[in-house]
């Protein structure tokens, strides 16, 4: 399988996630990856460039983020790259949910989803440049 490579480069704007989603996932089939895992590719790929433009961005569309797309070794390699002011990723081993459905609070599983739907994600935090999550799934023929 060949390798290739292709950016992008967005305004933090939510509505315009469906295009780094569906560019992610027509890569993805173009390079051999089954419709079901790419659609699991996409959903990460949204939730993880939701969290970009959110706290990476603050919500402010005056902003932008960038990304690639990229394959190698039998694998799809998503990067997405904002400047925000990072975080530490939490642990893989998701917490115990509360007891009633009422304690849950909004928000936090996007990573936790993100992650049942790859094989790997990774997060760089990098104080005063690019913080970078990578996501990456592989190519079951």
């Amino acid at each position: 399988m060949d390798s290739s490579i292709i950016f992008f480069e967005m305004p933090a704007d939510t509505s315009l996630i469906v295009v780094v989603c569906a560019l992610v996932k027509t890569f993805a089939e173009a390079k051999g990856m089954k419709k079901e895992d790419s659609r699991r590719l996409e959903l990460a790929v949204d939730e993880i460039a939701t969290n970009a433009v959110m706290y990476g961005c603050g919500g402010d569309s005056a902003k932008r983020y960038r990304g690639e797309v990229e394959t190698r070794e039998g694998r799809v390699i998503v990067r997405i790259y904002e400047r925000g002011p990072g975080f530490v990723l939490p642990p893989e081993q998701p917490t115990a949910l509360p007891a009633s459905i009422q304690d849950i609070s909004i928000g936090g599983r996007g990573i936790l989803l993100a992650r049942k739907m790859t094989d790997e994600i990774r997060y760089e935090n990098n104080p005063g440049g690019e913080n970078c999550f990578t996501i990456i799934k592989r190519i079951v023929p």
